[in-house]
């Protein structure tokens, strides 16, 4: 294996966390109908970046 390599394996991020955002944006597309007459679509935006964001911050 060469450095290279090595080095582009270690920077990849986990599948893990990377799945638990997809997820997060997923749900926040579910949630977003319900909540978009309060927050507005920014609102939504914020809301929908932050539940994806959440499971890459824990990793």
């Amino acid at each position: 294996m060469s450095r290279a390599y090595a080095r582009v394996v270690r920077k990849t991020p986990a599948p893990g966390p990377v799945l638990g955002a997809v997820r997060g944006i997923r749900f926040g597309a579910a949630f977003a109908p319900r909540v978009h007459p309060q927050v507005g679509a920014a609102g939504v935006v914020i809301l929908r970046l932050l539940i994806a964001g959440v499971p890459l911050c824990l990793a």
